[in-house]
């Protein structure tokens, strides 16, 4: 089985971490690590969501799910419990 996990080492303490689910609309942050293991992990990847790229909330969908995510000029709808296996640092 593969894991798709993939850190950015920076000289930030680990306590500045947070999960992307986290953010509010407007609010952004850079993808530090990528924890879903298996294929979902490996589409997020695919979708853009590597370390050191900057994400955005836009806003979520109704209910609070799906959350909509600016990344590399792109929409992206992403799962609320997803969104909760990566870890951004704020920006």
């Amino acid at each position: 089985m593969s894991v798709a996990t993939i850190e950015l080492h920076v000289p930030l303490s680990p306590k500045r971490f947070v999960s992307l689910a986290t953010l509010r609309p407007g609010e952004s942050g850079y993808v530090v690590a990528v924890g879903e293991p298996g294929e979902l992990g490996e589409r997020l990847l695919e979708m853009g969501l590597t370390p050191g790229v900057e994400v955005c909330l836009v806003r979520h969908g109704p209910m609070g799910d799906p959350m909509q995510l600016s990344v590399r000029g792109a929409l992206l709808s992403v799962r609320r419990a997803l969104a909760d296996t990566v870890r951004i640092t704020r920006r």
